[in-house]
């Protein structure tokens, strides 16, 4: 989804995208993040920075989850 994320961008489709995802890291548990993509841009719309930022989102993921059970 990134990679389509990114063509977007890159086609002028739109300027900016979230993205939430979920993955197992290194102590095999599951963690969930929240990426923000967007670009800069020159004067002539030319893209000259891709930029994305990346937030931890897994403990209110976690405390979404324990809210739901309850």
């Amino acid at each position: 989804e990134l990679i389509s994320i990114i063509e977007r961008l890159k086609n002028g489709e739109t300027k900016e995208e979230n993205l939430e995802t979920r993955f197992l890291n290194s102590t095999g548990d599951i963690s969930y993040l929240s990426l923000n993509v967007g670009v800069s841009q020159d004067s002539n719309n030319k893209i000259t920075d891709l930029l994305i930022t990346f937030a931890d989102i897994t403990t209110s993921k976690l405390a979404e989850a324990s809210l739901k059970e309850a």
